[in-house]
């Protein structure tokens, strides 16, 4: 299994841009398709593409939801956190 950062910079200015945008989602998903480990990542200007990819009107909406589940940040904010503290009955210094 190969670990494969894709980084997403195009604004959402021209259909070069978006040309660039739906690049990385065709890549993302071939690799997700054969098994990789892949990570999207919209910085920058690219971030205005999140916007735009989730309206459900946009043509590239689906392709967006079929990637998604591989995002760790979107793993970590679409499941449940709990958080479990515990303190000991002692208090031990850390050397």
């Amino acid at each position: 299994m190969n670990k494969v950062a894709i980084l997403v910079l195009a604004d959402t200015e021209s259909h070069g841009d978006l040309g660039r945008a739906v690049n990385a989602l065709e890549v993302a998903k071939e690799y997700k398709e054969a098994g990789d480990q892949v990570a999207l990542v919209f910085d920058g200007a690219g971030t205005r593409w999140i916007a735009e990819f989730s309206k459900s009107e946009h043509k590239r909406h689906a392709r967006l939801l079929q990637i998604a589940d591989r995002c760790p940040v979107h793993r970590t904010i679409s499941s449940e956190v709990r958080i479990v503290s515990h303190l000991g009955d002692r208090l031990r210094p850390v050397n």
